[in-house]
């Protein structure tokens, strides 16, 4: 019937959806008909009526009912053109990489080759920019269906916000201004949770302006593989301040700690001509790092990481059998005793002896590198300078004292073993592996602690929470039984190195094949993994190992034993990069794995934000060694639907191992898209953060251009859809820029100024309409990027088909 329907817009304070509140159809009529949302199903739902709308070749009829007014009858009915598709208006190929980039964020039209049976109308024809009404459609193509309902020459619409009255804001202006203060409404949170905050303007700052901290060096550090960058590709450069408002983008982000344990001996001849044997426990401490970014990243030695990490909770038991008469039987002992009793088991420091270079995308592995020998410990906790890549032959000694009567250790004893989590519990915690930048300790004493993956952590509990020990938790700390299979006897060991198990910690994958061995490896959970691991997070907690934690938590740990090398450990290529992405393995992963696009310049898109690094910390929060954000931890928030399956399916609001949690998707994306959108119009070079007499010059000469009455002067905005809606350019241009900078309203103002071309009603239930407008990047040239190879710019593309809409620069090899 094509009759257009009035609802009751949502009531500004409600954030669960209200029943829909029907108003009436915009047509004459009968006040009881107009009223029943159902009227358009009768079959006759006037009883007199007239046709407002001939039936024609390219639409349908419409009829509405009659009137009575004192000199006849009237009818009447209204059409809603954003429920159309707009057509017309000739599109050029974009010229340049960012001028096909800013199209990927706003499509510059409608796709008109839906209405002309394909292609035989260029986007770019000349025809376009001369229609002026359906019917001259005609003119151009033959039109193959209709388009009365479906398509309009002219449609234009407002930024308001439908809900709460007014105009939206523009965050073009909202956010392009220097760093804002803590606790002011400039970094004011977009929902809360209980007592926490979300998702907030702060957080959102930083990811408008992380483009302008991309850097583009002449003579890029080299990779650790021996390969150069090329000049000018884009780097992120990790910070050497912990309290840099950027330190999400501008760490290095950490997937998985592996810690291969085996056994080893070393024998040593005596005067009296014999053998002795010492035994030791070897540690190879292996760190999966990551580059989710669509640029390089770089390390440099003033900010290299330091990665500490605490003794695994368990007790090594050996069982030690046809050793010599008078000699031990068995010998057991934590992992933290047998390191002399400290808490922190080792420092691996990155990126300070080697270069620390991550092309987009990639997965490496670090550990000593590949050729280094096995090195004893002298005694307690130790640093090792980590490298890229990994081998068997590598790791740290710590001695075991099976005996203590050097006689006794002649190498008979034959050797069978076991795993068994730590009964104990521990004040500080149960385990932690922190990320430090620099030394874990400067000349003052201080540290710069950015965050740690933490089970149990002391500064994370809740008042009411105790220590906790991994033997309460046997589906998540599995034992190893002991095995008589696998056995060896000390003197076989002599210079042989034995593995016997591997013990992981960090990010789940969607399949584990590592532990799909049959053997007791506890409870795995895999799927959906890059939903629920925010790659920019330099923190990620277990708390007290609730199961609502363990099951929603991107953390997983992992124990399982090995016994030869033909056991699977750890997999890295000749060169030391990693597989990530469906596991850690290269029958499902891959080394180049790229889930975040950095801006090259401004953002103009809400749907941009999906890259956004925003996870719900407070603005200024002081970093740690626990973690900040309003759990749970979530990927992509904005622009996406991704419900926690821990909350009720008609809540927003919950309880995470009694923390405070919310469903960030639904509450960020309900607090954004009602009240603020991109003007575009935002500088060229640089941001207000960086430079802002530059930055407020740039975005003042852009919507100048864009208020030009001279047709040569004017300039289009970024976003082509948006339209000068002034009759006074220049006054326009001195209330939003008074000054040099913007006015404190202009974040407010701008949208009473403009109109968008062709703005479309999502409640629009035209199908044509429909696959018109999201083909509207049909035909447009792409910008894309080579890997794993680089090149310094991205090269255009010509397609036949639909892009699909992103800030993300695709991929080619």
């Amino acid at each position: 019937n094509h009759w257009v329907g009035v609802y009751d817009s949502w009531p500004v304070g409600e954030e669960i959806r209200p029943a829909p509140r029907f108003r009436r159809w915009l047509i004459s009529g009968d006040d009881d008909l107009v009223t029943d949302p159902d009227a358009p199903t009768k079959s006759a739902p006037f009883d007199a009526s007239a046709e407002v709308v001939a039936s024609g070749a390219d639409n349908e009829a419409v009829r509405a009912g009659l009137l009575e007014v004192p000199a006849g009858a009237i009818a009447w009915w209204v059409g809603d053109q954003n429920m159309k598709a707009k057509l017309g208006g000739r599109v050029e190929p974009a010229a340049d990489v960012p001028a096909a980039a800013a199209r990927l964020q706003a499509a510059p039209r409608a796709a008109h080759e839906w209405f002309a049976g394909g292609d035989q109308v260029a986007a770019d024809a000349p025809e376009l920019d001369r229609l002026a009404s359906t019917e001259t459609f005609g003119l151009v193509a033959p039109a193959t269906g209709s388009l009365f309902h479906d398509a309009t020459a002219s449609a234009t619409g407002l930024l308001t916000n439908v809900r709460a009255g007014g105009f939206r804001k523009d965050l073009n202006f909202l956010l392009e201004k220097p760093k804002p203060q803590p606790n002011t409404p400039e970094v004011a949170p977009l929902y809360t949770a209980g007592s926490s905050d979300g998702i907030n303007l702060g957080e959102l700052w930083v990811d408008h302006n992380v483009w302008a901290e991309v850097e583009y060096p002449t003579s890029p550090p080299a990779h650790a593989d021996g390969s150069s960058i090329p000049s000018g590709m884009p780097f992120l450069v990790c910070t050497a301040e912990k309290n840099d408002p950027f330190i999400l983008y501008k760490h290095l982000p950490r997937l998985q700690l592996t810690l291969l344990y085996s056994l080893i001996s070393k024998s040593r001849t005596t005067a009296g001509g014999k053998k002795q044997y010492d035994l030791f426990l070897v540690a190879d401490p292996v760190f999966t790092i990551w580059n989710p970014f669509d640029v390089c990243l770089h390390v440099p030695r003033d900010a290299f990481a330091t990665f500490k990490s605490w003794a695994i909770p368990y007790d090594l038991n050996l069982k030690l059998a046809n050793g010599p008469q008078g000699s031990k039987t068995s010998y057991s002992n934590s992992i933290k005793r047998l390191s002399n009793d400290r808490l922190f088991f080792f420092y691996g420091q990155l990126g300070r002896a080697q270069n620390l270079v991550m092309r987009p995308g990639e997965v490496q592995v670090i550990a000593q590198g590949f050729g280094e020998p096995i090195k004893n410990v002298p005694g307690g906790s130790w640093q090792f300078d980590g490298k890229l890549g990994w081998e068997f032959a590598s790791g740290y000694a710590y001695p075991i004292p099976y005996e203590t009567d050097p006689k006794l250790m002649d190498g008979s004893q034959r050797i069978t073993y076991s795993m068994s989590p730590n009964v104990e519990k521990s004040d500080a915690g149960m385990f932690l592996w922190s990320y430090n930048i620099g030394e874990l300790a400067d000349g003052s004493g201080s540290t710069k602690y950015v965050g740690s993956f933490n089970i149990d952590l002391l500064y994370s509990r809740l008042p009411a929470e105790s220590p906790i020990s991994a033997s309460d938790f046997p589906e998540i700390f599995p034992s190893l039984p002991l095995d008589p299979s696998a056995a060896k006897t000390i003197a076989e060991l002599d210079g042989n190195k034995w593995p016997i198990c591997v013990f992981t910690y960090g990010m789940r994958t969607e399949s584990d094949p590592f532990f799909d061995s049959g053997q007791t490896t506890g409870t795995r959970f895999t799927g959906r993994a890059m939903l629920r691991a925010n790659e920019t997070s330099v923190a990620q907690d277990l708390y007290n190992l609730s199961p609502d934690m363990v099951r929603t938590s991107p953390l997983q740990v992992g124990m399982r034993r090995v016994n030869s090398l033909n056991s699977p450990i750890i997999e890295c290529d000749a060169t030391g990069l990693g597989y990530y992405g469906a596991e850690y393995g290269a029958a499902g992963g891959v080394s180049h794995v790229v889930t975040r696009s950095i801006p090259r310049e401004p953002i103009h898109s809400l749907g941009a934000l999906q890259h956004a690094a925003a996870e719900g910390v407070r603005f200024g929060q002081q970093r740690g060694e626990r973690s900040w954000f309003l759990q749970p931890s979530i990927s992509h928030a904005i622009s996406n639907s991704f419900a926690p399956s821990f909350i009720g399916p008609s809540e927003i609001r919950g309880q995470l191992a009694g923390r405070d949690a919310a469903d960030h998707s639904y509450l960020a994306n309900l607090a954004l898209w009602d009240t603020y959108f991109y003007s575009s119009i935002k500088p060229r070079t640089t941001s207000a953060h960086r430079n802002e007499r530059t930055a407020y010059r740039e975005q003042k000469q852009r919507l100048e251009a864009f208020l030009a009455k001279d047709g040569d002067d004017w300039q289009p905005l970024p976003n082509e859809r948006m339209r000068p809606w002034t009759h006074d350019p220049e006054g326009t241009l001195k209330e939003i820029f008074a000054s040099v900078r913007p006015a404190g309203d202009a974040a407010d103002r701008i949208a009473s100024f403009l109109m968008v071309d062709g703005m479309f009603n999502v409640n629009s239930t035209s199908v044509a309409a429909w696959k018109a407008f999201l083909s509207g990047l049909k035909g447009a040239k792409v910008p894309v990027q080579t890997t794993p190879s680089l090149r310094k710019d991205a090269e255009l593309e010509e397609t036949s088909k639909t892009p699909v809409a992103a800030l993300l620069t695709p991929a080619s090899g």
